[in-house]
């Protein structure tokens, strides 16, 4: 009987414990920063659409231009925050995996060690290092 692998996405969130909220955090920041990209373009649609019905005024080029600055300036601080809080949850993930692997190594019996049984340890031990450390990189 095979046995249904876990999703490596919802087994890193379930190991990130409460760190996994600063990633939904930045996964809502950086989705709303990249709403922010298309509000320059329509403010230009608009300052186009102004000028080509002759209904330009100095009131409609200052609305369009600080509606643009507004957006990027928004944009590009929720991109900023999106990043802090990725890399606070990725390290805290992260910080926990380590204790994980130092909590479970400390369990491992070493038992009476020859030359076979070091290598087959040290293999143990870095396979289960490796195999934890791809689901966080």
């Amino acid at each position: 009987m095979q046995q249904k692998e876990e999703n490596p996405i919802f087994l890193l969130l379930k190991w990130a414990g409460r760190d996994k909220y600063y990633l939904y955090l930045s996964i809502l920041a950086a989705f709303i920063s990249g709403l922010c990209t298309a509000v320059p373009y329509f403010a230009l649609y608009r300052l186009m659409d102004s000028v080509l019905t002759d209904t330009c005024t100095r009131q409609v080029i200052v609305r369009c231009a600080l509606m643009a600055a507004a957006a990027v300036t928004v944009r590009f601080t929720l991109f900023g925050l999106a990043g802090v809080l990725s890399h606070k949850g990725a390290y805290g993930a992260l910080f926990k995996v380590r204790c994980m692997v130092t909590d479970h190594l400390a369990r491992v019996p070493l038992g009476a060690l020859g030359e076979h049984s070091t290598t087959c340890l040290s293999l143990y031990i870095t396979w289960l290092v490796l195999w934890r450390f791809l689901f966080i990189s």
